[in-house]
């Protein structure tokens, strides 16, 4: 009959394979059989906590906690007692302590050791999620992680470097912590252990968000799907769902995230606690916040604060007051804003999230400097200076640089400091994204000022090449939103040197990718601001031919507030409302101009909307069609014209009013015609010069209205 402890080990390799019903049978049978020890029975305990790890995270543990705590105050003898003595005083004094610990391990039996593993694991298990300081929690795993390096205890080595990995995270050591996830997904590997490997693809997904490399971040995260999916946990499934979710929010993706958050949604309907609805309430206040919904952000914020109020989820509860803050910032509601981030910073501050800490003094500081509350901005400007001091990690002293350089830009006298303070943040390429993208576009809003006052051309040119590399940056780590919003600053700055064509391309570029990633609001605004442009061609070759003064150009594009928009985190689009058009007509016409079939939905006959006029306009911008698939849009007084070309054919719908709506529609239009068999009708006529009958006519005419009316 096999030994208890070979059945443990039996367990553990239950475990590790996702045999999770002969795992628990075994472990029951262990517990039941009369001859185990109290340091079996603590083993059992961590096994069975860490498959509630793996089916049910937030599943209740009270009852095995209590016991564990209860077998814990009585276990130890004195050789294990001294030992984990020193491995607690280790963590204080680790060149010290360590060998010596090490030193007596190593003369001690493989059963000592494995005892004193089981020890520090019960000790370590889910308590320091609720009852520790964070900073004090990583430098105690680490000192254990090095004791027990060597000592052949690979499974409990791989649990406790995967609490070293989120711990870490949890602080906001992301650098640190992909060092570590790298270390536990090779060890996950080789041990076959998929709990673990996924675990290190979830850390390395969160880690590299929170740098800002959101492309490498998707990558981890559908790695982690690819794990989930042949996982027999129903958690991880659902884990795996939101881990995506979050990654493309963040990534400014907002249809691949609330794909994902769907398939998450069907599974959370098996797991048994409210605190799945919660976190992904976090989740959906995230992607109203992107979406310009800030309200519904507010709400969303408010229910995780609600769900988790007596629980022990303090980092959730952290974020969610400093999201609540952000959200307010973005409302201009800066009482409410400081008040919610101060509230951030007591959560953190209270476990030692120092990194978190460090972010929450950088938005107090903005807040108050925004508010010009420059005393307090400067009582916090002070404790950040104090925390970089104490604490040598390079994202601290990053916020540090900045926040100093934020506080700065408000007085003329220390712009130019602040400027150099900025540009060093910027050429040491730490890869922080809300540092680089502050910094740059803080120094933006420095050399427009700079340029208002000097008149200096050269200016013009830094910021180009400075948006340039931010969206460069933007581009390459899929910051979508952020990419979008830099666009929408391009085409303002071409306005300036008169550059139309190209101010209205990069904002048909710029919508093109609101539309993809789902991005319905700024997708409006950016193309009403097409609009409003196509609207002043006119006024712009009258001011390009007066060589108009710098003034009257800053004035004309709100260069200075679209930047200054921007640099609060986007372009405030939170307003904008969805506009329908007044359909005038619809025609098609050849490559000879020749107009085959056209269709009325005004009372106003073509000749009284002056298409003679009209109709030349609409002939020349025909040849900016450079493929089939290519929309333009043409203004003409009061007329919005849309046009598109398809298999030989030029199609316009001509209106009035905003062209957003009327642009998906003809969008949709096209999509159909392009493939119809009508069009191939309609080409046998055109291609032998005859008239269109009248069965054609009337087919085209319900198509045209079916889509366009």
């Amino acid at each position: 009959m096999p030994s208890l402890q070979s059945n443990l080990q039996l367990a553990k390799k239950f475990l590790i394979s996702e045999k999770h019903r002969s795992f628990s049978i075994l472990i029951k049978e262990i517990e039941e059989n009369d001859r185990i020890t109290p340091f079996q029975r603590l083993e059992t305990l961590i096994l069975r906590m860490l498959l509630i790890d793996r089916v049910d995270f937030f599943g209740d543990r009270d009852e095995l906690t209590a016991e564990t705590n209860k077998l814990l105050e009585d276990i130890a003898p004195p050789m294990e007692l001294e030992i984990i003595e020193l491995m607690d005083s280790s963590s204080k004094i680790p060149e010290t302590l360590q060998l010596k610990t090490r030193n007596l391990l190593k003369k001690q039996s493989k059963e000592v050791r494995h005892k004193c593993i089981i020890l520090l694991k019960a000790k370590t298990k889910f308590q320091y999620k609720y009852n520790i300081q964070f900073s004090l929690f990583n430098h105690y795993l680490e000192t254990i992680l090095n004791i027990i390096r060597d000592f052949n205890e690979e499974f409990y080595y791989s649990e406790f470097l995967n609490d070293l990995c989120w711990s870490l995270m949890y602080v906001g050591d992301s650098d640190k912590s992909i060092e570590k996830s790298q270390e536990l997904h090779l060890l996950a590997k080789k041990l076959n252990y998929k709990e673990l490997i996924m675990r290190s693809l979830a850390c390395f997904r969160y880690a590299y968000t929170e740098k800002g490399f959101f492309k490498i971040a998707i990558d981890y995260g559908l790695q982690y799907l690819e794990y989930a999916k042949e996982s027999t946990s129903q958690y991880r499934k659902w884990h795996s769902m939101i881990h995506l979710s979050f990654a493309y929010v963040h990534s400014g993706d907002m249809i691949n995230s609330s794909k994902y958050e769907e398939l998450a949604i069907l599974y959370e309907k098996g797991l048994s606690s409210d605190s799945y609805v919660g976190w992904r309430q976090l989740l959906r206040g995230c992607k109203n916040y992107y979406h310009g919904n800030l309200s519904e952000a507010l709400e969303n914020y408010q229910f995780v604060l609600e769900a988790f109020h007596d629980s022990k989820q303090f980092l959730t509860l952290g974020d969610a007051y400093g999201y609540l803050g952000e959200t307010f910032y973005q409302k201009g509601e800066l009482d409410q804003a400081i008040e919610y981030s101060k509230k951030s910073l007591e959560f953190r501050q209270k476990y030692e999230c120092t990194i978190h800490v460090a972010m929450a003094y950088f938005n107090l500081i903005t807040f108050y400097a925004e508010q010009r509350n420059f005393v307090k901005a400067e009582e916090y400007l002070f404790e950040l200076a104090k925390l970089n001091e104490s604490n040598p990690n390079k994202r601290i002293s990053i916020y540090y640089q900045v926040s100093q350089a934020i506080f700065l830009r408000y007085n003329k006298e220390n712009q130019p400091k602040a400027k150099e303070i900025f540009e060093k943040v910027i050429e040491d390429q730490i890869s922080f994204f809300k540092a680089t993208e502050k910094s740059y576009l803080y120094l933006c809003d420095i050399l427009l000022e700079q340029f208002k006052d000097t008149k200096d051309m050269k200016l013009i040119g830094e910021l180009k090449q400075n948006i340039k590399n931010l969206s460069y940056i933007a581009e390459s780590n899929q910051n979508f939103l952020l990419l979008i919003e830099l666009y929408f600053l391009q085409s303002k700055l071409f306005i300036l040197e008169f550059n139309v064509e190209d101010s209205l391309n990069v904002l048909e570029e710029a919508q093109k990718l609101a539309n993809e990633k789902g991005l319905k609001r700024l997708e409006i605004l950016i193309s009403n601001e097409y609009d409003v442009l196509l609207e002043q061609l006119d006024v712009w070759d009258d001011l390009s031919d007066r060589l108009p003064s710098l003034e009257e150009r800053f004035e004309t594009t709100h260069i200075e507030e679209i930047l200054s928009k921007v640099m609060t985190r986007w372009v405030n689009y939170t307003d904008v409302i969805i506009e329908k058009e007044q359909p005038i007509f619809f025609i098609i016409f050849n490559n000879e101009g020749r107009i085959e079939f056209s269709d009325s939905f005004s009372s106003r006959t073509l000749e009284e909307t002056k298409f003679s006029d009209l109709y030349p306009k609409i002939l020349e911008r025909r040849e900016l069609l450079e493929t089939d698939v290519s929309i333009i849009r043409i203004k003409f007084r009061e007329f919005m014209c849309i046009l598109s070309k398809s298999q030989g054919l030029f199609l316009c719908y001509v209106f009035v009013g905003k062209s957003f709506l009327a642009k998906q529609k003809f969008t949709r239009f096209v999509d159909y015609f392009s493939d119809s068999d009508i069009t191939n009708t309609l080409n046998d006529f055109v291609l032998n010069k005859k008239n269109i009958d009248l069965e054609t006519r009337i087919q085209l005419s319900s198509l045209v209205k079916q889509y366009l009316i």
